[in-house]
């Protein structure tokens, strides 16, 4: 499945930082951040932007998203990192 017919399929339910991570949009990402919106939202399972990008191996993502002050290390509710989930997915 391409990502985006996985973002379409989605698209109801990811914030604009969930997509712009999904479509490793750093620009995108960052220019939310200026317009102050919450890069750390979390869907119901706990997962967050940073989630998705460590899942794509979005490296530049998680830099811009450290660097706004995102918590790389925050769990979800099945207790995984976003550290855990790119190791999980050979990143």
């Amino acid at each position: 499945i391409t990502l985006q017919k996985r973002a379409q399929k989605l698209e109801n339910k990811l914030s604009p930082a969930m997509i712009a991570a999904l479509f490793n949009d750093a620009l995108v990402l960052e220019k939310l951040s200026k317009a102050g919106a919450n890069l750390d939202e979390p869907m119901k399972d706990g997962a967050t932007p940073a989630f998705i990008a460590a899942y794509e191996g979005h490296a530049e993502v998680l830099r811009v998203l450290k660097k706004v002050g995102v918590d790389l290390d925050k769990p979800n509710s099945h207790g995984s990192s976003p550290a855990i989930i790119a190791a999980q997915e050979g990143h």
